[in-house]
């Protein structure tokens, strides 16, 4: 499961990562839009801390690698990295890292071995979540609604 802090890096990490950042507008389709749906977390039933891999600052060069691991583009090689994370002893819940598009920004990548540690929260339509509209004004999103 991917987490982020706030709904941009969210944005970021599961919507455009896949689109053109050539142009000047990013044209997104309106049905597919409609159909995302903003989920929060928040304590599970184990209300303990969750355990994350540090992937950026000193957590890199503890990990031995540096930020190209969560700017690459090639998703065998992120899968084998978190594989190898996740069979490590400390029994990480997941991972923190920086995003490829949005470099100050970090995002969240759980494990399903956290699955007590969190639970859904507050599910909104994406279309209908309060800090929409500054995601649109921030990536000059274009709404097609052919």
């Amino acid at each position: 499961m991917y987490a982020a802090f706030d709904l941009a890096t969210a944005f970021a990490e599961t919507v455009l990562r896949d689109k053109p950042m050539r142009s000047a507008d990013v044209i997104m389709d309106y049905r597919d839009l409609e159909a995302r749906v903003v989920v929060e977390l928040k304590r599970g039933p184990d209300s303990r801390p969750l355990r994350l891999i540090k992937l950026y600052d000193e957590g890199l060069a503890a990990a031995h690698t540096d930020n190209r691991i969560s700017a690459r583009d090639h998703y065998p090689t992120t899968q084998r990295w978190a594989d190898m994370f996740h069979a490590h002893s400390i029994a990480a819940d997941g991972i923190v890292y920086m995003l490829r598009y949005m470099g100050a920004r970090k995002s969240v990548a759980l494990f399903d071995r956290c699955e007590a540690a969190v639970a859904a929260g507050v599910s909104t339509p994406l279309l209908e979540h309060r800090a929409f509209a500054s995601v649109v004004d921030l990536f000059n999103l274009a709404i097609d609604r052919g």
